[in-house]
C-alpha cells in the first residue's frame, strides 16, 4: 500500500464512520474528546454517521444505506486517505464490514476499532459474527482496542497491527472535573449518595444496584441515576426502593456531571460487560471514589487508583457488601484536608491519544505503509 496524493495542506484526510451525536453514547463521546484534544489540528477530519442510538430498525436501515452512499461518493472522488470504523456488536459490525469492503475496492486503508465489552462473548457464540469479524479485522491496516485487556481478542479475530487507543479526556474536560471537585471543600455530612451514570440497560447493570439496596435502611442513602436508554425498564427496576431515595435524570452535560461526581459518596459501575468505562476516567479526573465490577477493561482503567473498590465480576453478593459499606459510612475513607485530588494518568489525556493515532495514520498512509508488521502498540 503506497502513499496517496493529499490535497488538504498535506494533512491526512481521515474519514470516520460511527453513530450520530444527536443521540449521544460512549463512541460519540470518544470522538468529541478527540476533537477537543486536537485531532482536527493533526488531520483533516470528516465524519459520516451510520446510525442513531435507540432509533427503530427501519430508521437504522435508512441511516446505514445513506451512510454507505455517502462513503461511496467520498471514496469515488478520492477525498479520503484512510477510513476509521467504530465497531460494536449487532448491526454495527455489518455496517462497518460493508464500509470496509467499499474502502478496499477503492484502495483506501482502514482502521477498525472495537468498543463493546460484549464483543468477545458475542463472537465466541455467534458463527456469523465471528466470520464477519475475521473478514473485517484481517484486512484492517490497524485494529484498535480501548484497553490492553482486548489485545488478545483482536488477535484472535484476525487483527495484525493492534493499537491500544483508550478513551481519553481533553484538557477542557479535565479542568472542569477538577474544578468541580476543588469547589467542594469537605465531604458531605448528609446521607451517602450513590451515583450511576451511563446506559440504562442490563449490560451496564443498574438493576444490580437496586437489588443490592433492598436491605438497606430506608433513610440511609440516595441513588442518583443519569444517562439514557430504556427509562421504563429502569423505573420498574427501582420501583421496590423508597421513591424519595431515588432520582432518575437524563443525559447531562459535562458541568452537571462534574458537580454530581464532586458530591457523590461513590460512583457505582456495576457492569456485566464493559469495554472501557469512560465514566471511570471522569471519576479519576474528579478524584471521586468508585465501586466497580472487575470486568472487561475496568481493571486496567482503575489500576493504581486508591479510591476504587473493585468487586468480582458477576458477584452480586460482593456488590451488595460493597454498597452496604458505602451506605454504612465504612467506605470510602475521608478524603483528608486536601479534599479530592484528581488522579488521571496521562495515557488517558486526549492530546496524547490523538497524537498516537495521528502517528499511526501517517505510517499506514505513507511510503512505509507496505511494510506489514505484527506488533501491538500500547
Amino acid at each position: 500500500m503506497g502513499s496517496r496524493q493529499r490535497s488538504d495542506a498535506g494533512r491526512i484526510r481521515l474519514l470516520m464512520l460511527g453513530p450520530s451525536p444527536e443521540h449521544p453514547g460512549g463512541i460519540t463521546k470518544v470522538v468529541d474528546s478527540w476533537r477537543e484534544g486536537g485531532l482536527g489540528d493533526l488531520v483533516s477530519l470528516r465524519e459520516i454517521h451510520t446510525s442513531r442510538l435507540d432509533d427503530p430498525w427501519p430508521r437504522q436501515a435508512v441511516h446505514a444505506v445513506a451512510a454507505l452512499i455517502a462513503l461511496f461518493w467520498v471514496l469515488g472522488r478520492r477525498q479520503a486517505d484512510v477510513v476509521h470504523l467504530h465497531v460494536s456488536t449487532g448491526g454495527s459490525l455489518l455496517r462497518k464490514l460493508a464500509a470496509a469492503i467499499l474502502a478496499r475496492l477503492f484502495g483506501v486503508p482502514y482502521v477498525a476499532q472495537i468498543h463493546s465489552g460484549q464483543y468477545e462473548e458475542w463472537v465466541a457464540h455467534n458463527t456469523i459474527a465471528r466470520t464477519c469479524s475475521r473478514l473485517l479485522f484481517s484486512n484492517a491496516a490497524i485494529t484498535a482496542v480501548v484497553s490492553e485487556r482486548w489485545v488478545g481478542l483482536a488477535r484472535r479475530i484476525g487483527g495484525k497491527e493492534v493499537l491500544v487507543l483508550p478513551n481519553a479526556l481533553s484538557l477542557h474536560e479535565r479542568e472542569v472535573l477538577a474544578a468541580a471537585a476543588a469547589a467542594v471543600s469537605t465531604e458531605s455530612t448528609g446521607p451517602p449518595v450513590l451515583l450511576y451514570y451511563g446506559r440504562w440497560s442490563p449490560v451496564k447493570g443498574p438493576d444490580r444496584i437496586a437489588a443490592a439496596l433492598t436491605t438497606a435502611p430506608p433513610a440511609g442513602y440516595e441513588v442518583r441515576l443519569f444517562g439514557n436508554g430504556d427509562r421504563i425498564w429502569l423505573e420498574d427496576t427501582f420501583a421496590a426502593l423508597p421513591p424519595d431515595n431515588v432520582v432518575i435524570g437524563g443525559w447531562i452535560p459535562l458541568s452537571a456531571k462534574a458537580a454530581e461526581l464532586a458530591t457523590a459518596t461513590a460512583l457505582v459501575v456495576p457492569s456485566r460487560f464493559e469495554g472501557f468505562g469512560r465514566v471511570l476516567i471522569e471519576a479519576r479526573a474528579a478524584g471521586a471514589p468508585v465501586v466497580a465490577s472487575a470486568v472487561g477493561g475496568v481493571v486496567d482503567v482503575l489500576n493504581g487508583y486508591d479510591r476504587a473498590l473493585l468487586v468480582p465480576a458477576g458477584d452480586d453478593r460482593a456488590l451488595r457488601s460493597a454498597l452496604e459499606r458505602v451506605v454504612s459510612g465504612d467506605w470510602p475513607p475521608p478524603a483528608g484536608r486536601s479534599g479530592r485530588v484528581p488522579d488521571l494518568p496521562d495515557r488517558y489525556w486526549a492530546e496524547r491519544v490523538v497524537a498516537k493515532l495521528a502517528a499511526e495514520l501517517e505510517r499506514v498512509t505513507g511510503p512505509a505503509a507496505a511494510g506489514a508488521g505484527g506488533h501491538a502498540s500500547g
